[in-house]
C-alpha cells in the first residue's frame, strides 16, 4: 500500500490522519448547534439566520458580537415614532447647552432630556396640546408635566414660576411658566421611556 501511495504521490509522505475522537466531537457540536438553532427559531422572536450564523461561528472559534439593547430602546427609531406622535415645538428659544443623555462628570446619571439656556422672564410654552398632570415646586424650581394622549408626555423643569395647574387643558404654544436663573430642562416620553427631543423635533420639521 505504501508503494502504491508513493507511486501516485511522487514520494510525498502521507497526510497525517485526524484523530477519530476529534472528528466525533466536531460532528457532535455541529449537530448540537443545528438543534439549538432550530429550537431557538421556533420559540423566540429573534433572527433565526443570525442565531445559526453565530452558533456555527462559535464552533469554528470565530469571535462573534451581539448588539446590546439600549435601555431607551423606544428612542432608537425616532422617525418611526414621529409618524404617530404629536407635532411638537421647542418650549422656548435659546441655546441647547446640554444634549440628550449627556453627562458632565463620571458617574453622573444621564439626563433624559435637553437643557435650554434662555433669558430671565422668557416664557416657556407647551410643546403640544394636552392636559397638565403635574405642576409642583422642588429645590430646582417648578416642574410641569403635560399628557398629550396616546402615552405621550412632556416635562418642563427648573422653571422660575408656573402659570398652570394640574387638570388644566393647554394648547400648543400656551405659556406654562417662565425662565429664571437656571437652564430649562425639556423631556419627551413615550410609553414611559425618554426620547431625544432634538431628534424628534428635527425629523418632524423636515417632513
Amino acid at each position: 500500500m505504501n508503494n502504491l501511495w508513493n507511486f501516485y504521490s511522487g514520494g510525498q509522505s502521507k497526510p497525517p490522519k485526524k484523530p477519530l475522537f476529534r472528528c466525533f466531537i466536531w460532528q457532535f457540536l455541529v449537530a448540537l448547534a443545528v438543534f439549538a438553532a432550530l429550537f431557538y427559531g421556533t420559540t423566540q422572536e429573534g433572527s433565526f439566520a443570525d442565531f445559526t450564523h453565530n452558533a456555527i461561528a462559535l464552533i469554528q472559534g470565530e469571535k462573534t458580537s451581539q448588539a446590546v439593547p439600549a435601555s431607551n430602546d423606544v428612542s432608537t427609531d425616532v422617525s418611526l415614532l414621529a409618524t404617530k406622535g404629536p407635532n411638537m415645538v421647542l418650549p422656548l428659544s435659546g441655546s441647547v447647552v446640554r444634549q440628550y443623555l449627556a453627562v458632565e462628570k463620571e458617574g453622573e446619571v444621564p439626563y433624559e432630556g435637553i437643557l435650554i439656556c434662555g433669558q430671565a422672564e422668557d416664557k416657556v410654552q407647551a410643546a403640544a396640546a394636552g392636559k397638565v398632570t403635574v405642576a409642583e415646586e422642588n429645590a430646582e424650581g417648578w416642574e410641569i408635566e403635560i399628557n398629550h394622549g396616546s402615552e405621550w408626555v412632556t416635562r418642563y423643569e427648573n422653571l422660575a414660576e408656573a402659570n398652570v395647574e394640574p387638570d388644566d387643558e393647554v394648547r400648543q404654544g400656551a405659556t406654562v411658566g417662565k425662565v429664571g436663573e437656571a437652564d430649562i430642562g425639556f423631556c419627551i416620553y413615550y410609553q414611559g421611556k425618554s426620547i431625544d427631543p432634538l431628534a424628534y423635533l428635527s425629523w418632524d420639521e423636515n417632513q
